[in-house]
């Protein structure tokens, strides 16, 4: 798939950034946008996140913090994927022991990104995304 491809792709998603640092949170809603996402809200953790979609609507992605306070991205991903299961969550973290990933992929994580990150990472993660939603499992 072409990046022209996925930049259309991204311009019709609706996108959620959940960071509670604030420079984490304005850099990931600033990359997302410089490549096209048009529709992207950010919350401040798990619970302001949990308030937004419920005033906003679901968004088709998510990209969320792992540690937060009020709620952490752990949390936030139990009940998104309890209650609004074809959201897509990325988990995006410097957490990268083992256990971690398979806790969170056992939770049906859709992409995990480990902090630092870089543009082609956040690229790659949302080529994932098309392909998986191009080709759904059997």
């Amino acid at each position: 798939m072409s990046e022209s491809e996925l930049i259309d792709w991204v311009a019709v998603k609706s996108i959620v950034v959940v960071e509670d640092d604030n420079t984490s949170r304005m850099l990931l809603d600033g990359l997302l946008r410089s490549i096209g996402a048009h529709r992207v809200r950010v919350a401040v953790d798990g619970e302001d996140a949990i308030n937004l979609i419920e005033a906003k609507g679901v968004p088709d992605i998510i990209f969320c913090d792992w540690m937060m306070p009020h709620m952490d991205g752990i949390g936030l991903l139990t009940v998104v994927k309890e209650r609004y299961p074809h959201s897509r969550f990325i988990m995006v973290t410097a957490k990268k022991d083992p256990e971690d990933v398979r806790s969170a992929a056992s939770l049906r994580v859709d992409g995990y990104i480990l902090k630092p990150y870089s543009r082609a990472t956040v690229l790659a993660s949302l080529s994932r995304l098309k392909e998986k939603e191009d080709h759904p499992p059997a």
